[in-house]
């Protein structure tokens, strides 16, 4: 769960990367239909999808705000993310910038950041200073930007309103992501939301790199084309690896000097199985309420089968989880010695000038019957929240949405089109692959609240990590604590 500080000083900007969002819902039931094979339509470019966007309507009114200050608190280090008091000449600040001058001209309104130190290690700075803020009513700041993993806390202690109580905030818009939107509505309450307004949700999608050389060195198949017809599986992967092994520095110990099919951490890399195998932390029952799914049939099913990838594949180096293990499995590809390697998207900017030839690709689906590829994104991606002793209702959620408007408008195109797609990406079909990755990314309110329940989206890594037994023995013996902290959590929104 823990966004390594390689993993989150990387990449700039990955803000609003993709213009998913209401696309997402859109996409998705298309992509069910379609057996989750790439779209048949191209993606417009830069000039034309802002053009495009430019046309939809964010139906606010017009409001004079008479200069007054519009708050934001942010974790210190992504200010960048959401406002520049002018521009520096990369493409994607000029258009944080632009988007933040369009807001404050048409409100006059005058935008400012409040930044806290808040990354993982630092989040109790982050919550104290919310929980004093909010708790002495001292109106410090008109909005919060939060770790996801861990600002969902608050709405236990019911310091935060529903979005969905405010007169502008509009989750059908493409710029809010539908996906969480709905995940994370419990009886009419959304407390949290993103969408192409956070940047940090798009940098860390997971994804698939794959070394051109090694894939036709090892005659393994065209992967852009095995991920457009559906057969990209986990026993596809299985399958490809099995056996491709190389002792490299001829020392008989196979270790991270040696080459591999697959190489991966037993850290955060296993967390995330759940929501691209599409076997959630939590299901909604009837009353739309979030049910434990730990110890379902198919969970099992799915460790048992990650299980058998990372042990009983000869083509498969996993590595302990520490504080440099991203750093580890990302040299390990750059320096050619593997096939297939799970990254977090923004390693891409990290590598793009190394000599390795790669491609980009989605995780693949657990098996044939998933009907499309699912994207899951690293926990440290901002959820936006608004406190409970707000009084200007109307100009928070007028200046909320307009932010998230301009986004979609301006910096999606520009980040999408011009930055990923063309100067990270090495090939038209590695583009054609991110709009997969983008089509396909969901949430789950177990999983975003795993820190606050006992840790069931974790499960997974312990079995993997140690001697723990089985997965259902371990779930099995979490499942009432993990159960009763959720029940508590939901309590806020229930009642």
């Amino acid at each position: 769960m823990k966004l390594t500080q390689r993993c989150a000083a990387a990449a700039l900007a990955l803000l609003l990367v993709f213009g998913l969002l209401a696309a997402v819902s859109c996409s998705d039931a298309a992509s069910e239909q379609s057996g989750g094979t790439a779209s048949d339509t191209a993606e417009p470019d830069a000039t034309d999808m802002k053009s495009l966007r430019a046309k939809v309507s964010d139906d606010l009114p017009d409001k004079d705000y008479e200069g007054a200050a519009f708050t934001i608190m942010v974790r210190q280090g992504m200010e960048d993310h959401f406002y520049l008091e002018e521009q520096t000449g990369d493409i994607v600040d000029d258009a944080v910038y632009s988007r933040g001058l369009s807001v404050e001209t048409r409100f006059n309104v005058k935008l400012q950041l409040f930044p806290v130190q808040g990354g993982w290690n630092e989040q109790t700075t982050y919550l104290t200073a919310i929980r004093q803020s909010v708790l002495s009513g001292d109106n410090a700041f008109d909005c919060i930007e939060g770790y996801a993993a861990y600002i969902g806390t608050f709405a236990s202690e019911k310091l935060f309103g529903s979005w969905l109580d405010l007169p502008y905030i509009n989750t059908s818009k493409p710029w809010w992501s539908q996906d969480a939107a709905d995940e994370f509505t419990i009886n009419g309450r959304l407390f949290f939301l993103t969408g192409d307004f956070a940047l940090s949700l798009w940098k860390n999608f997971y994804v698939i790199l794959f070394n051109k050389t090694l894939v036709e060195d090892y005659r393994f198949p065209d992967m852009y084309e095995l991920v457009r017809s559906g057969g990209w599986t986990l026993d596809k992967l299985k399958e490809l690896v099995r056996g491709v092994s190389s002792d490299l520095n001829g020392d008989s110990v196979m270790d991270d000097r040696d080459l591999y099919g697959y190489a991966t951490s037993r850290g955060h890399f296993m967390d995330m199985f759940h929501l691209v195998f599409n076997k959630p932390i939590t299901i909604k029952d009837e009353n739309g309420i979030p049910q434990l799914n730990i110890m379902s049939e198919e969970m099992v099913t799915m460790a048992d089968a990650l299980l058998d990838l990372l042990y009983n594949n000869t083509g498969v180096y996993s590595i302990p989880e520490t504080g440099e293990s991203d750093a580890q499995m990302r040299e390990m590809f750059v320096q050619g010695q593997v096939v297939l390697s799970p990254q977090c998207l923004n390693v891409v900017e990290i590598i793009r000038d190394s000599e390795t030839d790669f491609g980009i690709i989605p995780y693949p689906k657990f098996d044939e019957t998933q009907q499309r590829y699912r994207t899951a994104s690293q926990d440290g991606y901002s959820l936006f929240c608004y406190p409970i002793t707000q009084t200007e209702l109307e100009m928070c959620s007028i200046i909320i949405e307009a932010l998230a408007a301009e986004s979609y408008k301006q910096v999606v195109p520009v980040y999408y089109e011009v930055a990923l797609k063309s100067k990270y990406s090495r090939d038209d079909e590695s583009a054609e692959m991110l709009d997969i990755i983008r089509d396909g990314v969901v949430f789950n309110f177990g999983a975003i609240n795993s820190a606050n329940i006992g840790g069931p989206v974790q499960l997974i890594r312990q079995v993997v990590s140690g001697p723990q037994g089985s997965y259902a023995r371990v779930a099995k013996s979490n499942e009432k604590p993990i159960a009763k902290r959720l029940e508590k959590l939901l309590e806020a929104y229930l009642e």
